[in-house]
């Protein structure tokens, strides 16, 4: 600390294990959010709520996903039958050409 740029120097140490740490602690962030899906034993609002807890820690690590992507993982990860997804999509569409 006493010689020149000490200060310096021991905040790029700092930044730097912080860094790392942040990437180690945004991979399993990400990977709770790939691999969570619905099962029978919770509903559909309960599911939607971890999934915005899952992706809130996506986001604390600056692990953002577009819109778009977001929602297709979010209907992939539902547990909903191929013709309940085939219906969402349409009125997504429906509703999109409305606005």
């Amino acid at each position: 600390m006493n010689k020149q740029n000490g200060l310096k120097t021991l905040i790029e140490a700092f930044d730097e294990l912080y860094l790392r740490d942040n990437v180690d602690l945004s991979y399993p962030a990400l990977r709770e959010l790939g691999t969570f899906a619905k099962t029978e034993e919770i509903n559909m609002d309960e599911f939607i709520i971890e999934y915005e807890r899952r992706y809130g820690q996506c986001k604390k690590y600056e692990m953002m996903l577009p819109d778009a992507v977001l929602s297709f993982k979010l209907l992939d990860s539902s547990g909903l039958s191929q013709n309940k997804k085939q219906l969402v999509l349409t009125a997504a569409q429906d509703r999109t050409l409305i606005q």
